[in-house]
Parts: C-alpha cells; structure tokens; sequence
C-alpha cells in the first residue's frame, strides 16, 4: 500500500472523532483550489454585499419600505436623513421622503412604500401620484388611513403598470374635489386595490380602469355624488365593495309603468356624466358582496368574451337597480341580489344572454324583471314584492324564459300573490 492510499484510510478512520472539520482542514487540494471549479460561473455578488456604496455608505436594503411623511412637518427638499423614529422601528428604510411621488422615483420595482397618516406627525399627502412600476402602497401603523387629495383638477393618482406586474393598494384614503380628472386612473396592468377609502364629489369617476387593466377591490367603501367604478374590456374582481351615491332620490311614480316599447334605453347611457354605481363595459370577472346605494343605475354591466358574475350585492333606493346590456358573446349572471325601493329591479337589454336566479326585488315601483326584444334571459327562483302601481315581470323578448318565479303584489287592502312559470305565464 502506498502513503496516499494510507493517508485516506487514516482520514476516514478518524472522521467519527475529529469531525468534518478536520477532514476539510487536511484533505488534499484540489487542482482547482481557490478558484471555481472548471466551466462553473457564479453570479456577481448582489450590491449589498458590497462593504460601502458609492458615498462611502453602506447601501440600504431593497427589501426595506420607504416612509414618507407628508406635510408642513417635513424639512424640504423632497427627501432627508432618517430621525430616530424611523430608526426605532425595525425594517424600515433609515431615511424620509416627503412626497408620495419622491419615494416612488427612487423605489425599486416591488418595494413598498408606507404613508404616515394624519396625526402621527404627518398631514395629507396633496398630489397627483404617478406610478409606473409594480409597487406596494400602504399606510404606516395600524390607526387611521394615510390620506391622499388630489390637487384641483388633477387625478389622485394614475396607475400605468406593466403588463405581469401588480400595484398593490392597502389602507389609504383618497380625495378627490371640485375635479374634471378621475380620482385613480389605471391605464394598464394588476391593481389590488384593499381596506381603502374613495371620497370623490363634484368630480368625474372615483374609479377608472381601461382596456387590459385587471383589477381586484375588497373591503372597499366609496362616497360620491357622482359616478363610482367604471371598467372597459378589463377583468374585475370585486369583493365587499360598498358605493353611497348621494343627491336626491327619485320620486314614486304616480302611475305604472307600462307601455309597449320594445327596446330598453338604458338610463346611464349619454355623454353626461351617469350617477351610476358600477359601469362594468364588455368586462369579465365575478363582483360579489357589498351594497350600492343610491344613484340612476346602481350597476350597469356587459360582459367580455367570458362571463360576468354578480351575486349577493345589496341595492337600495336606485332609479334601476341592475341593468344587462350588450356586449360581447359572454353571459351575465345575476344570482342573490337583494333590490329594495327601485323604479325598476332588474333589465335585460335586447342582444344579451343573461342568467336572472334567485333575486329579491323589494318594493318596486316600475318593473321587477323586464326583458325587452331580442334578450336572451333566463329568469327562475326570483320573488318580487310589487308595489300596487308596479309589475313584477315585464317580458318582451318573445323567447319565453320564465322559471318559477313568485310575485307578491301589494294593494291597498289586501296582498295578492303572483305565480309565474314557462308553460303557464303568469296566475293569481
């Protein structure tokens, strides 16, 4: 036996009582050591863990959020050296910016930036914020919302996203005034928009979203006295997202509502700005949950070229509660929803496949379901509570697609009680 081959038998033998340390310490050099091993590239080190940045400074975290502290408590200059409030708290970015804008700038794709509310020695964030990368926006704390007015004429903020990536919204409060310009603008890309605040009056809508925009609203609550959400070939998640429309509210018509037009002419439509909840246009997705209250149409919606779901919202006290119009070969279904104290509780346009299953239409004043000419509608499971000038069921379409459903009118003296079905029509 030569000296190598005892030197490794001699290594192996002592490995359970020296450990590996001192099999590393004493095997024998590679060809290669010191060097990677032949036709293996390693990646250049991230910049962090280079000892001190440009200044001499040892570069900050990507990973750590930016604060922004908005207001006359700010020094100027749009950024400044961190105070030791920020330092004290663990993971937070050691310096201040003072804008939502500045932070924004300089933020690397998927940072996040926290917003310091009112009262916690910041003020209202008053800008037009522009956010092109995917970001995470979110209030600092767990008190009161971060607030962001926009200036006079100018959105709250505009969203113009890659497509793939996502802007993340969580816990803010917007304020739009006396504005032409939409409060938030979303040009492209994911928006998830979270526990968040829409206070947009005397201003166009609180909620923009164009061709190619996905959007995702939950827990959401928006006050307007003009028009809420508007979507256009997008792909809508919503989830609990309450609208109050306020202004005056419609009065009881003196008489009922029949006539024998064969077209629906959708109360929203027009160049004038529509009080209208949701304007969902050749959109797909699902809206579940939330309430609407108020407005000419709560939620007026077409679909894409796959489905649009509503179920389980609550309407009260719009001119129309929901009405289906065309759009592109998708269905719409409109499945649980409650409709209280409306004109008319649900209409089907001509040209629209649509699903009308298991609604509760209250009080209504005008038409409980009225499908015109040429809709395409399925109606079954719905109970409707008519007012005595009202009908329950106005159906034009000449397709018959009545279910069972149940009516209940009311009269002066008395409640009668409607049964409807596809063979039979309608009986007392």
């Amino acid at each position: 036996m030569d000296i190598r081959s005892l030197r490794y038998l001699t290594y192996f033998a002592l490995l359970p009582l020296t450990g590996a340390t001192a099999l590393a310490a004493n095997w024998p050099a590679a060809p290669w050591d010191g060097d990677p091993a032949p036709g293996i590239h390693l990646p250049p080190a991230h910049p962090s863990a280079a000892p001190f940045g440009p200044q001499g400074q040892k570069p900050k975290p990507l990973s750590a959020p930016l604060l922004v502290r908005c207001g006359s408590n700010a020094r100027g200059g749009g950024y400044a050296r961190g105070s030791q409030n920020t330092r004290r708290e663990g993971g937070i970015n050691s310096g201040e910016f003072h804008s939502v804008n500045a932070a924004a700038a300089v933020a690397p794709p998927g940072a996040t930036i926290l917003i310091l509310p009112p009262g916690q020695g910041s003020t209202t964030c008053v800008e037009s914020v522009d956010i092109r990368k995917p970001l995470t926006i979110a209030t600092y704390g767990g008190g009161r919302d971060a607030v962001i007015q926009a200036p006079p004429n100018q959105p709250c903020l505009v969203a113009d996203i890659p497509l793939g990536d996502a802007l993340i919204i969580d816990g803010v409060h917007f304020v739009a005034r006396d504005s032409s310009a939409v409060c938030l603008s979303l040009k492209a890309g994911q928006v998830e928009l979270r526990n968040s605040h829409i206070d947009s009056r005397r201003s166009s809508w609180a909620l923009d979203a164009e061709r190619s925009v996905t959007l995702e609203v939950s827990d959401t609550h928006i006050e307007t006295d003009g028009a809420g959400i508007r979507t256009d070939r997008a792909h809508v998640d919503f989830r609990n997202v309450d609208i109050d429309i306020s202004g005056e509210y419609f009065s009881k018509p003196a008489v009922s509502r029949r006539d024998n037009a064969t077209a629906y002419q959708s109360p929203c439509d027009g160049d004038v700005l529509p009080r209208v909840g949701l304007k969902l246009m050749r959109t797909d997705g699902a809206v579940e949950g939330g309430r609407i209250s108020g407005g000419v149409c709560a939620v007026s919606a077409s679909s894409g070229t796959h489905d649009l779901r509503l179920t389980g919202i609550g309407i009260r006290k719009s001119v129309t509660g929901v009405e289906a119009l065309p759009g592109e070969q998708g269905n719409v279904m409109l499945q649980h929803i409650d409709i209280a104290q409306s004109l008319t509780g649900i209409a089907v346009a001509g040209s629209v496949e649509a699903s009308v299953i298991d609604n509760t239409i209250t009080d209504v004043f005008g038409a409980g379901i009225d499908i015109a000419d040429g809709a395409h509608a399925r109606v079954d499971g719905n109970t409707i509570y008519a007012d005595p000038h009202g009908e329950c069921i106005v159906d034009r379409s000449g397709h018959r697609p009545l279910g069972r459903n149940i009516c209940h009118r009311r009269a002066s003296t008395w409640l009668g009680r409607l049964f409807c079905d596809e063979d039979r029509g309608c009986w007392w």
